[in-house]
C-alpha cells in the first residue's frame, strides 16, 4: 500500500516537473517570438499603434527616443493628450502634420500617415521638427521683409533679364500703368533710367546710381544687378533737392554778405582756413582764397608775437575772444589788426571765426596826434620857457631900475644936503632890498636846477616841528602888520620830532606864508596849523586871499607856471617858487596839497613822516636867526617906512 502510494506520488511528481518544463519551453518561445516581433516592430520605422478607443497599445523605439518616453509610459496613453489641440481634428488618410507633446514638455513636429485596421489604427510619423521651424522662421522672414518693402517710401522692384516685374512693393505698384510694358513701368518713361536698366541687363554695368527727375520730381536711382535679373530702387529726394537749391542760393546770399562786411573775416577748423571774404584776400593781398584755403590762421601772425596769440586764442575759453594783434601779409608787410574770435559749429564741427579790423589807419592816426601832441609840448615847452624868461626878466629888471635910479639919485650934487642929514639911507635900503630879491631870484634858479640835476644835497637832522613852524611863523609879524592882516598860530601837539633838512623847511615854511601875505588882501586872515595824522604830522597855512581856479590846482607846481599870467597880474614871481616847494617837500618823503575856493582863499597843506617823541631835545631845539631869510623870501612884500 504504501509502495503504491509512493510510486503514484513519483508518476506525479514526476509528471509536475514535465509540466513545467513544458510551460518554460513555451514561455522562452512567447518572449522570443516578443522579441522578434519587437525587433521586428522597430524595423518598420516610427509608428504608434492605437486601439480603437485611440489608446496606444504600442510604439516603435524610435518614436519613444523622439519623444523621450519609454514604451510602458505610453502605452494605455489617450492619443489627445500627446497631440496639440489644435492638430488632434488634422487626422487623415493621406499625409498630415501633428505636434506631439514629448515628456520635456515640449512639442516636436511629424509628418504622419493613418492605416486602420480591425483593431484600431496605426500612424507612421516621420520627425520634421527642424524643417517645419526653418520653414517658419523663413516665412516669417519673408513677412518682415515683405511688410517693410511695402512701408518703405522708396520704390523697390525686382525684373528678371527680359525686363519681366518679379517683385514690387506697394507705392511703386501704385505708380504702375496697366497698359505699358513692365520694362517702362520699372523705368518710369524715363528715358535715362531706361539706359542704365539696359546696361545693367547687358552686364555691361553691375551697379548704377544717379539722379533725375520724373514727373516734377527728383529721385536718387539705384539700379544693380542680380543673378535674376536685377532690382531698381527709386527714393524722393524732391525736398532735399530744394533744400540744396534753397542753400545754394542762401549760401551765395551769404557770401555776398560776408563780403559786403567792411572787416576780414576768416573761417578756420583743424584742417586750417576752410573761408575768408574779399576784404581778407584784400587785407592779406592775395588774388583769391585758394591761396590761403587749408593753411594755418597762426601762419599770418607774426613771428614773434604767436606765442602771445597761442596764449591769447588757443586757451579753454569758448567764449568771445579780442585782442590787438600784427599779422603779415603775403607781402611780409605787417599789419596792425584787431582780432575778434568766436567759436561756432559748421557741418558738425567746431570752427574759429576770426573777424580782422585794419587798424593801420588808425595806427597812423594815432601817430599823427602823437606827432602833434608832441609838437605842442615842444611849442607849450617853448612858450613856457618864454614865459619864464619874459618873467625873470621882469623880476630882474624891477630891482635892477630901482637899483639904478637910486644909485643915480645918490650921484646927483644935489643930494649933499642929504648925505649930510642922513636921509639918503632910504636909497641904501632900496638898493639893499632889490639886491635882496636879485639874489633870492638866483638862488631860486640855481637849487632848482641842482634839484633837477640830482646835484641838491640835503642835510637831515632831528627837530621838533612845531617848535621850527612857530618860530618862523613868528618872524613874519611885521610883514602881515603892514597890511593888517590877522595871524594865528595853532597846534594839537606841544611836540613832534621830524628828520628833516631846516634850510629846504625853512624855505617851504617861509615860501607859503609869503604867498598867503602876497595874495591876502588888507584886513584878512591868515592861520598856521600843526596837527598829528598817524604816522605823519600835517602843517597847514590857510589865508583869505583870492583863491585859485580848480583847473589850475595842478599848473602851480609846474616848473615856470603860475596860476595867473604874471603880465596880466599885478602880483610879481617867476613861478618856481611853489615848484621848488614840491621838490624840496618829496625829496624828504613828504608831499604839498592844496584846497581852493575862488575869493575865499587857499589851503596847503605839508605832509611829513613824523619819528616817535621818547628822544632827548637837547639837540633840537630850533634857534635859527631868521631875519635875514624872512627879509629874503619876502623881498616882494615892501614894508612902510
Amino acid at each position: 500500500m504504501e509502495l503504491a502510494v509512493v510510486i503514484i506520488v513519483v508518476i506525479l511528481f514526476t509528471s509536475y516537473v514535465h509540466t513545467v518544463k513544458k510551460y518554460k519551453r513555451q514561455l522562452n518561445k512567447l518572449i522570443i517570438q516578443q522579441q522578434q516581433t519587437r525587433d521586428d516592430i522597430d524595423k518598420l520605422g516610427m509608428f504608434v499603434i492605437l486601439d480603437n478607443e485611440d489608446k496606444i497599445v504600442q510604439a516603435s523605439s524610435q518614436f519613444c527616443e523622439a519623444t523621450k518616453y519609454n514604451v510602458t509610459e505610453l502605452i494605455g496613453t489617450e492619443l489627445k493628450n500627446l497631440v496639440h489641440p489644435d492638430d488632434y481634428k488634422k487626422q487623415t488618410t493621406i499625409a498630415y502634420e501633428l505636434r506631439f507633446l514629448t515628456k520635456s514638455d515640449d512639442y516636436k513636429y511629424f509628418e504622419c500617415r493613418n492605416f486602420n485596421s480591425i483593431n484600431g489604427k496605426v500612424i507612421t510619423a516621420i520627425d520634421v521638427t527642424d524643417r517645419t521651424l526653418t520653414e517658419n522662421a523663413l516665412r516669417t522672414s519673408i513677412e518682415i521683409n515683405e511688410s517693410l518693402l511695402n512701408s518703405l517710401e522708396t520704390k523697390v522692384a525686382a525684373f528678371d533679364k527680359s525686363g519681366k516685374i518679379l517683385a514690387i512693393n506697394t507705392i511703386f505698384k501704385e505708380s504702375i500703368d496697366k497698359e505699358a510694358t513692365d520694362l517702362d513701368n520699372i523705368c518710369m518713361h524715363n528715358p535715362i533710367v531706361t539706359e542704365n536698366v539696359d546696361k545693367v541687363l547687358s552686364n555691361q554695368l553691375n551697379e548704377v546710381q544717379f539722379e533725375c527727375q520724373i514727373d516734377e520730381k527728383w529721385y536718387h536711382v539705384k539700379i544693380a544687378a542680380c543673378y535674376m535679373g536685377g532690382t531698381i530702387y527709386y527714393k524722393d529726394i524732391t525736398k532735399t533737392a530744394e533744400l540744396d537749391e534753397n542753400l545754394k542760393s542762401n549760401e551765395l546770399a551769404y557770401k555776398q554778405l560776408m563780403d559786403r562786411i567792411p572787416c576780414a573775416l576768416f573761417a578756420t577748423n583743424t584742417f586750417g582756413i576752410t573761408y575768408c571774404n574779399t576784404e581778407a584776400q584784400k587785407l592779406l593781398k592775395i588774388s583769391d582764397d585758394t591761396k590761403i584755403l587749408g593753411d594755418a590762421f597762426i601762419d599770418y601772425i607774426k613771428f614773434d608775437t604767436r606765442r602771445e596769440f597761442v596764449a591769447k586764442y588757443f586757451n579753454k575759453n569758448v567764449g568771445a575772444v579780442s585782442s590787438t594783434q600784427v599779422m603779415v601779409d603775403m607781402l611780409g608787410n605787417e599789419i596792425n589788426v584787431e582780432i575778434s574770435r568766436s567759436k561756432t559749429i559748421i557741418e558738425g564741427k567746431v570752427a574759429d571765426i576770426y573777424l580782422v579790423r585794419d587798424l593801420s589807419d588808425q595806427y597812423k592816426a594815432q601817430l599823427y596826434r602823437e606827432a602833434i601832441a608832441q609838437k605842442d609840448m615842444e611849442l607849450d615847452e617853448s612858450r613856457l620857457k618864454t614865459e619864464f624868461f619874459v618873467n625873470v626878466s621882469h623880476d630882474f629888471r624891477t630891482p635892477i631900475n630901482v637899483i639904478s635910479s637910486a644909485a643915480q639919485l645918490m650921484a646927483l650934487r644935489e643930494i649933499q644936503q642929504e648925505y649930510e642929514s642922513g636921509a639918503v639911507d632910504k636909497y641904501v635900503d632900496i638898493i639893499k632890498h632889490n639886491c635882496t630879491r636879485l639874489l633870492r631870484l638866483v638862488n631860486n634858479i640855481i637849487d632848482m636846477t641842482k634839484i633837477e640835476s640830482g646835484f641838491y644835497n640835503l642835510n637831515k637832522m632831528k627837530y621838533n616841528i612845531v617848535n621850527v613852524v612857530e618860530e618862523i611863523t613868528l618872524s613874519i609879524i611885521p610883514y602881515v602888520e603892514s597890511k593888517a592882516i590877522e595871524l594865528v598860530f595853532d597846534t594839537d601837539i606841544e611836540e613832534c620830532i621830524v628828520d628833516v633838512d631846516i634850510d629846504s623847511i625853512e624855505r617851504v615854511v617861509m615860501n607859503l606864508l609869503s604867498n598867503a601875505v602876497k595874495f591876502t588882501p588888507v584886513g584878512g586872515k591868515i592861520e598856521v596849523e600843526i596837527y598829528q595824522q598817524f604816522p605823519n604830522v600835517v602843517i597847514s597855512v590857510s589865508d583869505t586871499g583870492m583863491g585859485i581856479a580848480n583847473d589850475k590846482l595842478t599848473v602851480i607846481f609846474e616848473r615856470f607856471k603860475q596860476a595867473e599870467n604874471v603880465l596880466n597880474n599885478k602880483e610879481e614871481g617867476s613861478g618856481i617858487g611853489l615848484s621848488l616847494v614840491k621838490s624840496l617837500i618829496e625829496m624828504q618823503d613828504g608831499t604839498v596839497d592844496v584846497e581852493s575856493v575862488i575869493g575865499q582863499g587857499s589851503n596847503f597843506k605839508i605832509t611829513l613822516p613824523a619819528l616817535s617823541a621818547n628822544l632827548g631835545l637837547e639837540d633840537l631845539v630850533y634857534e635859527g636867526d631868521n631875519r635875514e631869510k624872512v627879509n629874503m623870501e619876502f623881498s616882494d612884500i615892501y614894508l612902510p617906512s
